[in-house]
């Protein structure tokens, strides 16, 4: 059996990602209840959605698919010291380049919001566009939170993280039943910008709670510990990823041609997204970070006894 330690980390996770699926599906409710099935709900879940889509295509997945197995190798193969400056540089690399990112979308909205929503009039685009600019924002900071939930996983640490998505939609319903209605989506945009700066304060704290910058800041300016190696896997994972994160987003597009047709798509997605995201994040947050973890150790038949348990 899988040691008592996993299996709470299981279960811990399995609950977080749980209240978070569900509190989405409330948070869509919540939008239903006060825009209805209208453009004004089809603009609040395109924007949003913006920060998740911008960092589950260049940023999520590749970047813990990557940076963990690194970490646990440089740990092993070096030091932790290491170890630590590969995430402080990762940290500040992600969120200049995410910011550069953010800063071109901006000044390209009106293309950017087209490409998200094709079906939109041009006074649907023009007033989405200038939501999206707002939520922008966000994008950077969402970056480094994926850096942060990476970094924590790999010290085994995923509870923080696994419950981002619930502090995300919390701060959203709040926001919803308080203040939106469907002449001021406005408030939708910046509650998402203040939601994944919140998800970022708790990782942040959490990660200089059990060491993870510890010794990281050293060589800072030198960024050393980032080589052409480590781009190349990121680049792999990221094609991987990307290409399967793109096709909700350009069905989510197409549904735009029709009032409502956003909501209900992602409605629609939500539900199914439910038992899919509640296994695959255990296997991600919980179960991979220890995989990785063995290998760089070289225990490769405790490596194959935890994933024929994992997979039972």
């Amino acid at each position: 059996m899988m040691g008592r330690s996993v299996s709470l980390a299981v279960i811990l996770v399995a609950i977080a990602m749980l209240l978070g699926r569900l509190t989405g599906l409330f948070r869509m409710l919540g939008l239903a209840t006060v825009l209805g099935v209208s453009h004004a709900n089809d603009l609040a879940v395109l924007v949003i959605s913006v920060p998740d889509v911008l960092n589950a295509m260049l940023i999520g997945g590749a970047l813990a698919a990557v940076l963990v197995p690194e970490m646990h190798r440089r740990s092993q193969a070096i030091s932790s010291q290491h170890a630590s400056q590969l995430i402080v540089q990762t940290f500040f690399v992600v969120g200049a380049i995410s910011s550069v990112l953010a800063i071109i979308l901006a000044a390209c909205s009106s293309w950017f919001t087209q490409m998200l929503a094709s079906g939109f009039t041009p006074a649907q685009l023009s007033e989405a566009s200038r939501l999206i600019m707002i939520v922008l924002l966000a994008f950077p900071i969402s970056a480094v939170t994926a850096v942060t939930a990476a970094a924590l996983q790999g010290h085994h640490k995923p509870t923080i993280p696994a419950y981002g998505n619930l502090f995300f939609n919390v701060i959203l319903l709040i926001a919803i039943f308080f203040w939106v209605t469907p002449g001021d989506i406005s408030v939708v945009a910046w509650a998402v910008v203040a939601a994944v700066l919140f998800r970022l304060v708790t990782q942040l704290i959490n990660c200089y709670a059990i060491g993870v910058f510890r010794g990281g800041f050293q060589s800072l300016t030198r960024f050393s510990a980032l080589n052409r190696e480590l781009l190349l896997k990121y680049f792999q994972a990221l094609t991987a990823i990307g290409v399967v994160v793109a096709f909700p987003v350009v069905s989510r597009s197409f549904a735009s041609a029709f009032e409502g047709g956003i909501s209900l798509f992602e409605y629609a997605q939500k539900l199914v997204e439910l038992p899919r995201g509640l296994f695959g994040a255990i296997l991600t947050m919980v179960i991979f970070p220890r995989l990785s973890r063995i290998f760089a150790e070289g225990n490769v038949s405790d490596g194959a006894k935890l994933i024929s348990q994992a997979a039972g």
